[in-house]
């Protein structure tokens, strides 16, 4: 910590000193006694603060602890009400928008098929069919056959799980 030195005291400006390795200014003996009681007595003042903050943390924590047990199972419920409200509600606008699509493609299918079966009656009435029409009308009834098909298969879905952060 001290070296001797041949400078000034930095208080005094007396010879004969002693260098702080922490402040690097030069003290005389005296003033160097008093700099190693200034930092003893800052010292003892640092283990003093040192010692009391962990009843100061107790208190807080304790005070921070209650105050949160009273506003933060409030907080977790109303959260917890809101993120089942979206999900419900985003459940509702799928289940609507699936009602809409499959009653769209059943009523496509149900156009197609009527205007089918209307060309069919009028053909037979009339009597008035050949080759090429029944192969095209054909034709129309297999596209029908594939698209009620396809549309039974496709009403599959897939629901992502619903990813929360589990750090808590």
């Amino acid at each position: 910590m001290a070296e001797v030195l041949s400078a000034k005291c930095s208080c005094c400006k007396k010879s004969g000193i002693a260098q702080c390795d922490g402040c690097a200014n030069g003290f005389c003996s005296t003033h160097f006694r008093e700099h190693r009681h200034y930092l003893d007595t800052k010292f003892a003042q640092l283990l003093h603060d040192r010692s009391i903050l962990p009843h100061q943390l107790v208190d807080y924590s304790s005070k921070i602890k209650q105050a949160q047990l009273k506003t933060l199972p409030h907080d977790i419920n109303q959260w917890e009400e809101q993120a089942l409200k979206s999900v419900t509600q985003t459940a509702e606008r799928v289940r609507n928008r699936i009602k809409e699509l499959m009653t769209l493609r059943t009523s496509t299918i149900k156009a197609d098929l009527d205007q089918i079966s209307i060309e069919l009656r009028k053909r037979k009435f009339e009597n008035n069919y050949f080759e090429q029409d029944i192969k095209h009308l054909s034709e129309k009834l297999d596209q029908i056959q594939i698209d009620l098909n396809i549309h039974k298969t496709r009403v599959k879905m897939t629901i992502p799980p619903i990813k929360l952060n589990s750090q808590f």
